[in-house]
Order: structure tokens, then sequence, then C-alpha cells
């Protein structure tokens, strides 16, 4: 029969399964099972053997539409290839969810998974992977086979993210990292990144670097002088002057260090009092961003590190005995507050000790190795033992920042309202 939407409406299912044959295009088929579902499909002969490619049910697929396909499966039959092979493989393929899994050897969906260190990638970056994945690309993508994903697909879920530019951007390069690895190991045909594609356009970044003032230094250092002795108004109840928050001298030290160093938050939560030289005035960083680095200590930075007790490994401790503090967000939102620098990240502390040095005369160049910025040299790492232009560079930029937060070389923190508690040491 010449296949048209009412003539296959008239069907009556039989007993037994049925294969009608359009007239009008050899090779496609009307299959009429027993239960009364009907649906189209190709039959075509490949190397002496019967295959069929299904198409789709005729809930789904009206009658022109369903002969163009089987046009194009059987055009391509002509042209030696194997739909029914093609369809079988790209069942057989792992889907982007299951990919994922192999990339960052955990499940990216498991929020209480645990990232491990690779060999490429730290537990934090790991992390980071995961969670543009989990939030952004596997809801609408996952279960695709990543052959089958082209860049309209990955311009969906950019689209999506129009309004964050930069995990917009982030998402990207998180796929596009993904489908390079997988092309590589055999997940996907070799080359086939459609994150990478010209035509996935990148959002452009605004930047978000905020250098503080000498005022607003100083604001910050009375703010934080302030927030360990006296303590910090709490805002609840009807009396805000009621309840003061005082925070802890780690928490306070590690903000002083984050300026004084330019490090970055991590390497300084992480910090163990074996990574520093006292005599010679340097961190070591085994794992920092950009791998191995000595980070060089100007006189106020070691005076606050002297002053800390050593309580466990880390040099800012946290509750719990041997393990690196998480965080020092609610410290650092409460002293911001009072500073008046609500707009004030944590990173920009790092920015603003990047400022400083430049401003000091000292160049990009060793600005850059100061903070420890991609464009360092490899040898640049042993610049501790023999560079003057880096130690003069640190102790100007210590001696700045110090100024304003009220510390001084010889360990005296000016105009303290208050003793803060002493905690026990633990002999060197």
């Amino acid at each position: 029969m010449k296949f048209t939407d009412s003539g296959i409406a008239a069907v009556q299912p039989t007993d037994r399964e049925q294969w009608l044959r359009d007239a009008a295009l050899p090779g496609f088929y009307l299959r009429v099972q027993p239960s009364g579902a009907k649906s189209y499909a190709v039959k075509y002969s490949r190397r002496g053997r019967s295959q069929t490619v299904t198409i789709g049910r005729i809930e789904t697929w009206n009658a022109s539409q369903a002969r163009a396909e089987a046009k194009q499966l059987l055009a391509a039959v002509n042209r030696g290839m194997d739909p029914a092979a093609d369809r079988a493989s790209r069942r057989a393929a792992l889907s982007l969810h299951e990919v994922s899994k192999l990339w960052l050897a955990f499940d990216p969906m498991d929020e209480k998974a645990k990232p491990k260190k690779s060999a490429k990638r730290k537990a934090s970056t790991q992390d980071g992977y995961a969670r543009a994945l989990r939030l952004h690309v596997i809801p609408k993508l996952g279960s695709h086979a990543l052959d089958d994903i082209n860049t309209a697909a990955i311009g969906r879920v950019a689209k999506a993210l129009h309004e964050h530019s930069a995990q917009r951007n982030k998402t990207l390069r998180v796929l596009s990292s993904l489908f390079t690895w997988a092309g590589k190991n055999g997940h996907c045909k070799k080359g086939h990144n459609p994150a990478a594609a010209t035509e996935v356009e990148r959002a452009v970044e605004e930047g978000k670097e905020r250098f503080l003032t000498s005022e607003e230094l100083n604001r910050l250092g009375a703010a934080i002088r302030q927030a360990e002795t006296v303590g910090l108004p709490v805002k609840s109840g009807d009396d805000p002057n009621e309840r003061r928050a005082i925070i802890d001298q780690f928490a306070a030290g590690a903000i002083r260090l984050l300026l004084l160093t330019g490090c970055r938050l991590r390497e300084i939560l992480h910090l163990e009092w074996s990574r520093i030289d006292f005599e010679r005035g340097v961190i070591t960083l085994a794992e920092a961003k950009r791998g191995r680095r000595p980070v060089i200590l100007n006189a106020p930075a070691l005076q606050i590190l002297s002053e800390l007790p050593r309580i466990g490994r880390f040099v800012i401790a946290s509750t719990v005995e041997d393990k690196p503090r998480a965080d020092i967000k609610r410290a650092w939102q409460r002293v911001r507050e009072a500073a008046g620098l609500s707009d004030v990240r944590g990173h920009d502390l790092r920015h603003t000790a990047g400022a400083v040095s430049a401003g000091s005369g000292f160049g990009l160049q060793i600005t850059g190795a100061l903070l420890g910025h991609k464009s360092v040299q490899a040898t640049q790492r042993y610049a501790h033992l023999a560079d003057d232009p880096l130690r003069r560079a640190s102790e100007r930029m210590g001696s700045e920042i110090a100024s304003h937060l009220g510390v001084t070389a010889s360990g005296a923190s000016g105009d303290r309202a208050a003793e803060v508690a002493k905690l026990k040491h633990v002999r060197r």
C-alpha cells in the first residue's frame, strides 16, 4: 500500500505481527504489532544479512516525515554506510555523565563526594569542574553520547548562563577539556570538541579587580584590631550594642597575612609550620596554583607568624585537630562590614598587595614573581636565594601595608582596646 496517514490509521492489527511495504519507496515499511502499536522502519541488506532500523511510532511521525527520513537512511546505505550498526554503536557509547565520572574519578552529581588530587589537577580544581558539570551541563546533556552533542547543544548550555559571564566561560572551558580528554581516550571521535568551536561565543568578562586605597587600608586595620579585642557589634535583638563578636587571633592573622604576602586564601589556610623558614624569611608552597614556589616574608609578616601559637600542623588553626581551616568567611564578613568595605572580596586583598608592589616602582616582572603568577620563569622559584630586588619589593610592600594595619616589625599592634586572650603555646 502507499502509505498515507488515513490509510495507516485504517490498518487493523491481527494476532500476528505484520510488515507492510510502501508502494512508493522500496525498503520503507510499516510494522503493525498485535497490540495495535504501529511504527515506521527501514529494511535493507548488508553483506547478505537483513538489517532493520526503526524510524518511530506513528504518533510522533506522520507518513510524509517518515518517508523523508527513510529516504535519507536508504541513501546512506547506497553510499556504503550501515545505519543499524551506527545506531548500535551510539547506544553502546558512554553518556556524557558516564564519561565525566571517568574523567574526574568520581561522580560529579554526588555533592558529598570528596575530590582527590589527580596527576594534573588539584582537589579544589576537581571540585570546581564537578560543580560546573553538576549545575549547568549534566541536567541538560548528561544522557547524550559525546559524538551526538553538537555546537547547537553546547550553545544552549552557554545561553542559559548569559547573565553570568564568568561561569559561562568556565563551564565552556570545563566542557572543552572533557571533550579533549574523551577524544584521546576513545570515548568520542578524536578532534570532536563542540565546546571549543568558534560558533559558541565566549562572554566578555568584566574585570573584578578591586584595590584598597590607603584610607580603606586604615579602616580595615582598625576594624581588625577592634574585632580581635573588644569585638564588633552584632545586629540582632533590639539593642545591637549588647552583643559583640570577637574573631579569634588566627582569623585576624589570616586576613593580615593575605595582605602582607599576596598569597591566595587556600595557600594561607593550608599553610603548615614545616613550610616556614624563619631564618631565611621564606615560605615554600608545595601545592600553589602554579606549582611549587617560594613566598618571601617581609618583617611584619614574620612578626605575625611568630606571635601565632602553634596548635597542630597548620598555621591557621581550626577546631578540628590536624585539619586545615575551611574558611574565614564569617570573620571576614564582619570585619569588612565594620570597615565599610562590603564590596571587597577576600581575593581583593591579594590584588591590593600586587597593586602596592607594582606602585612601589619595581615593575610587573618583580610583582609577578612576588605573587607567583603564571608568567614567572621556572628558575625564579629560587629567586629568594639571590635576587635582592625581590627582597626589597617584599619589604616595601609589607611596610606599606603594615603601616595601615597598625602592625610593626617589632610586633606591636597599635591601640588595642583590650588584651587578646592568650592560647596555650606549643614549644617549638
